[in-house]
Protein backbone atom coordinates (compact mmCIF):
# COMPACT_ATOMS: atom_id res chain seq x y z
CA UNK A 1 0.00 0.00 0.00
CA UNK A 2 1.84 3.41 -1.17
CA UNK A 3 1.22 6.89 0.22
CA UNK A 4 2.21 9.87 -0.67
CA UNK A 5 5.42 9.81 1.19
CA UNK A 6 7.34 8.31 -1.34
CA UNK A 7 6.82 11.38 -3.84
CA UNK A 8 9.74 13.49 -3.65
CA UNK A 9 7.97 16.91 -3.69
CA UNK A 10 6.07 15.85 -0.59
CA UNK A 11 8.83 13.94 1.32
CA UNK A 12 10.84 17.12 1.11
CA UNK A 13 8.03 19.55 2.44
CA UNK A 14 7.65 17.53 5.12
CA UNK A 15 11.47 17.44 6.06
CA UNK A 16 11.62 21.17 6.03
CA UNK A 17 8.38 21.52 7.94
CA UNK A 18 9.72 19.08 10.42
CA UNK A 19 13.09 20.45 11.05
CA UNK A 20 11.31 24.28 11.25
CA UNK A 21 8.93 22.95 14.11
CA UNK A 22 11.40 20.95 15.59
CA UNK A 23 13.85 23.72 16.17
CA UNK A 24 11.04 26.32 17.36
CA UNK A 25 9.96 23.38 19.93
CA UNK A 26 13.94 23.56 21.17
CA UNK A 27 13.99 27.18 21.73
CA UNK A 28 10.41 27.53 23.34
CA UNK A 29 9.81 25.30 26.11
CA UNK A 30 5.96 25.83 26.42
CA UNK A 31 5.59 25.46 22.59
CA UNK A 32 7.35 22.36 23.16
CA UNK A 33 4.49 21.41 25.75
CA UNK A 34 1.74 22.17 23.80
CA UNK A 35 2.80 21.40 20.27
CA UNK A 36 3.23 18.01 21.86
CA UNK A 37 -0.08 17.68 23.24
CA UNK A 38 -1.11 18.87 19.29
CA UNK A 39 0.89 16.44 17.28
CA UNK A 40 -0.86 13.47 18.43
CA UNK A 41 -4.34 15.56 17.40
CA UNK A 42 -2.54 16.48 13.97
CA UNK A 43 -1.20 12.78 13.19
CA UNK A 44 -4.39 11.14 13.88
CA UNK A 45 -6.10 13.50 11.55
CA UNK A 46 -3.03 13.15 8.86
CA UNK A 47 -3.07 9.56 8.93
CA UNK A 48 -7.21 9.51 8.62
CA UNK A 49 -6.62 11.95 5.23
CA UNK A 50 -3.90 9.70 4.16
CA UNK A 51 -5.84 6.58 4.32
CA UNK A 52 -8.71 8.23 2.39
CA UNK A 53 -6.58 9.82 -0.36
CA UNK A 54 -4.42 6.70 -0.90
CA UNK A 55 -7.14 4.94 -3.03
CA UNK A 56 -7.88 8.03 -4.94
CA UNK A 57 -3.73 8.35 -5.36
CA UNK A 58 -3.78 4.32 -6.45
CA UNK A 59 -6.52 5.00 -9.48
CA UNK A 60 -4.49 8.17 -10.40
CA UNK A 61 -1.06 6.71 -10.60
CA UNK A 62 -1.43 5.17 -14.16
CA UNK A 63 -2.23 8.89 -15.64
CA UNK A 64 0.40 10.25 -13.61
CA UNK A 65 3.01 7.55 -14.91
CA UNK A 66 1.62 8.23 -18.52
CA UNK A 67 2.30 12.01 -17.93
CA UNK A 68 5.80 11.37 -16.08
CA UNK A 69 6.85 9.67 -19.43
CA UNK A 70 5.42 11.77 -22.00
CA UNK A 71 7.28 14.98 -19.72
CA UNK A 72 10.67 13.00 -19.61
CA UNK A 73 10.56 12.45 -23.42
CA UNK A 74 9.83 16.18 -24.18
CA UNK A 75 12.64 16.80 -21.97
CA UNK A 76 15.41 14.54 -23.48
CA UNK A 77 14.37 15.90 -27.08
CA UNK A 78 14.84 19.53 -25.91
CA UNK A 79 18.14 18.56 -24.41
CA UNK A 80 19.07 16.74 -27.58
CA UNK A 81 18.47 20.04 -29.59
CA UNK A 82 19.46 22.68 -27.30
CA UNK A 83 22.70 21.00 -25.27
CA UNK A 84 23.26 24.14 -24.22
CA UNK A 85 20.53 23.72 -21.44
CA UNK A 86 21.88 20.78 -20.24
CA UNK A 87 25.09 23.40 -19.40
CA UNK A 88 23.27 25.66 -18.32
CA UNK A 89 21.35 23.87 -15.32
CA UNK A 90 24.64 22.77 -13.87
CA UNK A 91 25.89 26.40 -13.29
Amino acid sequence: NKSMSHLPLVRSMVQSVTSAYSGAKDRYPLLGLMGGVAEVGVRNISEEAMRRATPLLESLEPQIEAANSFALVGLDNLEKNFPFLNQCLKC
